[in-house]
């Protein structure tokens, strides 16, 4: 039994999960995102964070694994103290812990324990398909360049009601060239 994975499938559905004597994984709401500098846009998500005050066991995570696996309670709290173990003694080892799909544990300065989410997932129904992406940026030039480059290579000849009894337009080959008379 792998302890991430019944946590896993209750940050879909719930919003705290706490894990009895580790702490609880909290989750807020996250909007959508533009990383204007990266080009990249990030769709809603579930923030997770930990929460060390949450210790005591409230029985989700417990009758989770019990449900899942086909055990009775008692089982499935003795085998969430042991993961937890498990994960402390990885802890004072490695100063690192992945929990699979939920984040990292780690250990900052003066033994406090720091939790880093793992983004490739989104616990988030409602963003259900939805993914980060890239767009690159437009390029805009301005108007008058556009309408130059447009004209280049064309021959303006005025309308005859515009034009001056005393001008007279020749057509060259660099476009027109005005003569008075």
């Amino acid at each position: 039994m792998q302890i991430e994975k019944y946590i896993s499938e209750l940050l879909f559905k719930h919003d705290c999960v706490i894990v009895p004597y580790l702490g609880g994984f909290v989750c807020n709401y996250s909007s959508a995102s533009i990383h204007s500098g990266k080009h990249r846009f990030h769709p809603p998500f579930k923030k997770i964070s930990l929460n060390r005050n949450l210790k005591n066991n409230d029985g989700l995570l417990a009758n989770q694994i019990a449900q899942a696996e086909n055990v009775s309670y008692s089982e499935a709290n003795r085998f969430l103290s042991e993961s937890v173990e498990q994960l402390n003694k990885e802890l004072s080892a490695n100063k690192r812990f992945d929990l699979k799909n939920i984040g990292t544990f780690y250990l900052g300065e003066e033994n406090t324990l720091l939790f880093e989410q793992d983004e490739t997932i989104n616990y988030l129904s409602d963003s259900f398909g939805f993914s980060a992406f890239y767009f690159p940026p437009i390029r805009r030039e301005p108007i008058d360049r556009k309408i130059a480059i447009k004209l280049k290579d064309k021959i303006i000849i005025p309308s005859k009601e515009k034009r001056d009894a005393s001008t007279e337009f020749i057509p060259t080959k660099e476009g027109l060239s005005v003569t008075s008379a």
